[in-house]
């Protein structure tokens, strides 16, 4: 075991995984299987798994591609949403689209929006999008 609790080839899948990361993607199972030389899925699964109970990464629920390091967890999230956004017309982003249900401040005659608020009113409709 190395510093870090970790066996060789869990450091060696991490340090794949942070470089995955660092250029913009997130790798998938068969990637960092083969980066780290091994051949059984079940083997892979159990590295990534004792990765995520040691608290070195984390899954995002219901997206591909979705090991993110630990502590860069409000980044992959907001990686996530900006890619929802880029994905939808304009028109889809407005009072029916993303922010739908919501209702602006009283007296306000718009939304006034902090940016709590718009990463909960787009985690919101990615969800209803999934139910759909």
């Amino acid at each position: 075991m190395t510093a870090l609790g970790l066996t060789p080839k869990q450091r060696e899948a991490l340090d794949f995984i942070e470089t995955s990361i660092a250029r913009g993607v997130s790798p998938s199972y068969v990637e960092i299987q083969n980066a780290i030389g091994i051949k059984s899925k079940s083997c892979i699964t159990r590295i990534v798994t004792a990765l995520k109970e040691r608290g070195h990464i984390i899954h995002l629920p219901r997206r591909s591609r979705s090991i993110a390091l630990a502590n860069d967890r409000n980044q992959a999230l907001d990686a996530a949403r900006y890619r929802y956004l880029r994905n939808r017309p304009a028109n889809a982003i407005g009072n029916g689209g993303v922010f739908a249900g919501m209702t602006p401040p009283t007296g306000s005659g718009g939304y006034i929006l902090t940016e709590d608020d718009l990463d909960r009113a787009i985690d919101e409709a990615m969800a209803r999008e999934r139910m759909q």
